[in-house]
């Protein structure tokens, strides 16, 4: 009976451990597609930026160049 339960409880330790890896797995597989998407947005974000400035410097005069 000693044996057996000590089976028992080496197979429950095991199954534990699988199942954390499994879900350390997936954990580590959805950061990564969430990194993925975050740098996909944060360039949009920068391009934006880029764009709006550009397009400011295009437009706006120089400085002191109204009414000097």
């Amino acid at each position: 009976a000693q044996r057996r339960a000590e089976q028992i409880l080496s197979q429950a330790r095991a199954d534990a451990e699988a199942t954390r890896r499994d879900a350390d797995d997936y954990v580590i597989s959805t950061l990564m597609s969430l990194q993925t998407e975050l740098e996909r947005l944060l360039n949009q974000v920068r391009n934006g930026i880029r764009t709006l400035e550009e397009d400011r410097l295009r437009t706006s005069p120089p400085p002191g160049g109204e009414g000097g």
